[in-house]
Parts: C-alpha cells; sequence; structure tokens
C-alpha cells in the first residue's frame, strides 16, 4: 500500500483502532501501518498499544507493500483448504481413496 504525503499528515493516534481490538480486519490493520508510518505513533507504543508484536507489525506492513489492502486480508479459509489439499495429496501418494 503506498500511502502519500496527505494521508500520513491527516493520520492521527485517533484513527487508531480502540486498544481492546481482538478482531484485526483489514482496515484496522490499514490504519495501524499508516500511523506508525507517519510516526504518529511510535513502533513499540502501537505495538504496545494493540498487543501486537513487531513480527505481526512488519508482516502487515510488508504484506500491504507487496499486496496493497488485499495483502492484510486474513486467509484462515485458503490455510485450512490448502492444509486439507495436502492431507488429500499426501493420502494419494499413500493409495488411500477418499
Amino acid at each position: 500500500m503506498t500511502v502519500d504525503s496527505d494521508v500520513m499528515q491527516r493520520s492521527t493516534t485517533g484513527d487508531l483502532p480502540p486498544v481492546n481490538t481482538t478482531r484485526w480486519v483489514r482496515r484496522r490493520k490499514a490504519a495501524v501501518v499508516v500511523a506508525v508510518g507517519a510516526g504518529l505513533p511510535s513502533l513499540e507504543d502501537a505495538c504496545g498499544r494493540n498487543n501486537l508484536t513487531s513480527e505481526e507489525y512488519t508482516a502487515w506492513k510488508l504484506a500491504s507493500e507487496e499486496f496493497g489492502p488485499a495483502g492484510l486480508m486474513t486467509t484462515k479459509r485458503k490455510i485450512g483448504r490448502s492444509d486439507q489439499s495436502a492431507a488429500a495429496a499426501k493420502q494419494r501418494r499413500r493409495g488411500i481413496a477418499l
């Protein structure tokens, strides 16, 4: 996600998700990435405030840079399907019918 200077100037700590956020939708993740990019707040403050690890933040930042807002979407369903596909492929290699 490319963030222009206008967006950075408009970003404030009031744009951050509530402290008790447990459901991290892409809009909330983007708000944290944009705010930290603008220096409001620092990475350490944002992680402490939102109970995030620096690894989580870095993953969000890299995903948004590489894929834009879509990179911040959760992929539980996709991961679940790929896990099932891997298990099915393993069973096929062993000759076990599904």
